[in-house]
């Protein structure tokens, strides 16, 4: 008996919601299977983001070499401790209390002695920071153009009750689901953007 050997052709790309994004998959996966994900990261969750006021994680200037942490006003960290945070590695950095203590921005920083930042250890920060970068440019959005057009189109399949089969068994359920895909695409509920490479 003739035994096929098993083939598998993974992605040059993927498209992922901020749900489902990390920089953690940015370099996990493009390790593992040189994949490359596109997609929005969630953003920062801090409360200085969050308001839109004040200094948020992305205004601190790191620098993984020295290992120190520099605020806008100049000031440099106190101590940079490694850690584990929901089972991923992560950074704690703390700034003294002397140092924030007479800052006179202090109120737009924290509303703490000090200011503590935790930042994700350097191989992640950097895909990050590209990451986010990308994010802004014209080619980024026209790729993820083509994640939306998708999304409109599962969306209106989701409506019409593709989420759950209406039938026991793949011999019903299977035919079903193929005039639901042929009714979506005769009303023009096509993916939009540029057609893939």
């Amino acid at each position: 008996m003739m035994s096929w050997p098993q083939r598998t052709w993974p992605p040059g790309r993927s498209y992922l919601d901020s749900g489902y994004h990390s920089a953690a998959l940015v370099v996990s996966e493009a390790a593992r299977h040189g994949i490359v994900l596109i997609g929005p990261l969630l953003a920062d969750t801090s409360a200085q983001a969050r308001a839109g006021h004040g200094y948020a994680r992305a205004d601190f200037t790191v620098d993984f070499d020295s290992k120190t942490v520099t605020c806008p006003h100049g000031k440099t960290s106190a101590s940079l401790t490694p850690c584990t945070q929901r089972g991923s590695n992560a950074i704690v950095v703390h700034f003294s209390a002397t140092s924030c203590g007479p800052c006179p921005a202090r109120a737009l920083c924290t509303t703490g002695k000090r200011r503590q930042l935790t930042l994700p250890p350097c191989d992640l920060a950097e895909a990050q920071a590209a990451a986010r970068a990308a994010e802004k440019t014209i080619p980024f959005q026209a790729h993820y153009a083509r994640r939306a057009g998708v999304e409109g189109t599962m969306h209106q399949a989701t409506s019409h009750g593709a989420r759950r089969a209406r039938y026991r068994g793949l011999p019903k359920t299977r035919p079903d689901h193929a005039y639901m895909a042929c009714a979506l695409n005769s009303s023009g509920c096509t993916p939009t953007g540029p057609a893939p490479h």
